[in-house]
Protein backbone atom coordinates (compact mmCIF):
# COMPACT_ATOMS: atom_id res chain seq x y z
CA UNK A 1 0.00 0.00 0.00
CA UNK A 2 2.60 2.56 0.39
CA UNK A 3 3.34 2.32 -3.39
CA UNK A 4 0.24 4.11 -3.81
CA UNK A 5 0.65 7.29 -1.91
CA UNK A 6 1.07 9.71 -3.91
CA UNK A 7 -1.31 8.60 -6.89
CA UNK A 8 -4.86 9.17 -8.10
CA UNK A 9 -6.91 6.36 -8.07
CA UNK A 10 -10.79 5.87 -8.80
CA UNK A 11 -13.30 3.88 -6.40
CA UNK A 12 -16.68 3.07 -5.85
CA UNK A 13 -17.72 5.40 -2.58
CA UNK A 14 -19.99 2.93 -0.12
CA UNK A 15 -20.79 5.29 2.36
CA UNK A 16 -19.53 6.23 5.75
CA UNK A 17 -16.92 4.93 7.57
CA UNK A 18 -17.25 3.02 10.74
CA UNK A 19 -15.91 6.25 12.59
CA UNK A 20 -18.09 8.62 10.34
CA UNK A 21 -19.42 11.72 11.06
CA UNK A 22 -16.77 15.06 11.30
CA UNK A 23 -19.23 17.68 10.96
CA UNK A 24 -18.32 21.70 9.64
CA UNK A 25 -21.84 23.57 10.32
CA UNK A 26 -20.58 26.79 10.83
CA UNK A 27 -17.65 26.67 8.06
CA UNK A 28 -17.40 26.51 4.22
CA UNK A 29 -16.76 23.14 2.71
CA UNK A 30 -15.04 23.53 -0.91
CA UNK A 31 -16.00 19.62 -1.95
CA UNK A 32 -14.36 17.40 -5.06
CA UNK A 33 -16.59 19.13 -7.39
CA UNK A 34 -15.35 22.29 -6.94
CA UNK A 35 -18.50 24.14 -5.18
CA UNK A 36 -18.86 25.66 -1.70
CA UNK A 37 -21.48 25.17 0.50
CA UNK A 38 -22.39 24.79 4.27
CA UNK A 39 -22.55 21.25 5.16
CA UNK A 40 -21.59 18.18 7.11
CA UNK A 41 -18.70 16.36 5.86
CA UNK A 42 -17.97 12.88 6.57
CA UNK A 43 -15.76 10.58 6.99
CA UNK A 44 -16.31 7.98 3.75
CA UNK A 45 -14.91 4.80 2.89
CA UNK A 46 -14.91 3.56 -0.71
CA UNK A 47 -12.97 0.51 -2.87
CA UNK A 48 -10.50 0.56 -5.75
CA UNK A 49 -10.57 -1.55 -8.32
CA UNK A 50 -7.82 -3.82 -6.71
CA UNK A 51 -9.98 -4.08 -4.27
CA UNK A 52 -8.09 -1.94 -1.81
CA UNK A 53 -9.98 -0.22 1.22
CA UNK A 54 -9.87 3.39 0.99
CA UNK A 55 -10.96 6.24 3.72
CA UNK A 56 -11.40 10.13 2.85
CA UNK A 57 -13.49 13.40 3.88
CA UNK A 58 -16.39 13.65 1.91
CA UNK A 59 -20.09 14.45 1.31
CA UNK A 60 -22.22 11.71 2.21
CA UNK A 61 -24.45 12.00 -1.02
CA UNK A 62 -21.29 10.35 -2.93
CA UNK A 63 -22.12 7.06 -1.76
CA UNK A 64 -22.76 4.62 -5.00
CA UNK A 65 -20.74 6.67 -6.94
CA UNK A 66 -16.98 7.06 -8.46
CA UNK A 67 -14.68 9.10 -7.14
CA UNK A 68 -10.83 10.10 -8.01
CA UNK A 69 -9.16 10.51 -4.59
CA UNK A 70 -5.48 11.23 -4.12
CA UNK A 71 -3.83 8.76 -1.52
CA UNK A 72 -1.91 10.50 0.98
CA UNK A 73 -1.13 8.20 3.69
CA UNK A 74 -0.84 4.64 4.32
CA UNK A 75 -1.83 2.35 7.46
CA UNK A 76 -1.83 -1.69 7.72
CA UNK A 77 -4.21 -2.21 5.03
CA UNK A 78 -6.20 1.21 4.84
CA UNK A 79 -5.29 4.15 2.68
CA UNK A 80 -6.07 7.41 3.49
CA UNK A 81 -6.73 10.32 1.03
CA UNK A 82 -8.46 13.56 -0.15
CA UNK A 83 -11.08 13.79 -2.76
CA UNK A 84 -9.26 14.81 -5.96
CA UNK A 85 -10.37 18.85 -7.17
CA UNK A 86 -11.34 18.02 -11.20
CA UNK A 87 -10.22 19.99 -13.81
CA UNK A 88 -11.69 23.29 -14.63
CA UNK A 89 -13.01 23.04 -18.15
CA UNK A 90 -12.77 26.47 -19.44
Amino acid sequence: NLELVGRRLELMVEGPSKHAAKAYPASNVTLGSGFNRRAAVEQLVGRTRGDQIVVFDGDPALAGSLANVDVVEAKGLTLFGKLARQAQVA
